[in-house]
């Protein structure tokens, strides 16, 4: 059974995460997330892409534990520069990657969500994280270089060191901003050219901005 299910829906591509019960990742589920992410790459029916979780309340819990717990040091050394790879191919990616967070990800499944260039999240879908500090190691895959991008060096320490979860202020922004981009996004495939697809960008912002309450 395939640990990354593939289908093509209006243009885009959905990659679902299917290993229960967590959807954790081994060498073998992140060979088929880089094949996955090479076929849409090279799909010219293919705009943007789309990761999430199949398994109910799961984006990704990471790695699996249970899996280098029996492995060696260098596999291990291996394992972690085989992550970094996967998700360098997928943070150079020229089609727009949207994290569809269903539920929760921590370790190296925030990790994951992290090198796409879009995160809407369910509402009270689960916890968001980089758990290692609870396993007394350092987050194996960008994690400390993304996250303070993402929210700033002092949040993003805060986080790694107490393994704080995103409270429900943060998931409410992610959700306001899931909603601009699907609006965005469906007026973004209706323009046929890159520069009326840029102006239709510009134009939907701009409008939010004149109609937002001063």
């Amino acid at each position: 059974m395939a640990m990354i299910e593939s289908r093509i829906d209006s243009g885009i591509a959905v990659l679902e995460i299917n290993r229960p019960p967590v959807n954790s990742y081994t060498t073998e589920l992140l060979k088929e997330l880089d094949a996955a992410l090479l076929d849409a790459r090279f799909n010219d029916d293919v705009h943007a892409i789309v990761i999430t979780g199949k398994v109910e309340k799961f984006f990704s819990a990471g790695a699996d534990i249970n899996m280098l717990s029996s492995k060696s040091l260098g596999f291990k050394n291996n394992f972690a520069l085989h992550g970094h790879e996967v998700l360098m191919r997928l943070e150079n990616t020229p089609k727009i990657i949207i994290a569809a967070i269903n539920g929760h990800a921590v370790g190296g499944g925030l990790e994951i969500a992290m090198a796409c260039d879009i995160r809407i999240a369910k509402k009270e879908g689960g916890r968001v994280g980089l758990a290692e500090i609870n396993l007394g190691v350092m987050p194996g895959m960008g994690g400390t270089q993304r996250l303070p991008r993402l929210v700033g060096k002092a949040r993003a320490m805060e986080r790694r060191l107490l393994f704080e979860a995103a409270d429900e202020r943060l998931r409410r922004a992610r959700v306001t901003a899931g909603k601009i981009f699907r609006a965005s996004f469906s007026l973004w495939f209706a323009r046929p050219s890159s520069h009326e697809r840029r102006k239709t960008f510009g134009d939907f912002f701009r409008r939010r901005r004149l109609t937002q309450p001063s």
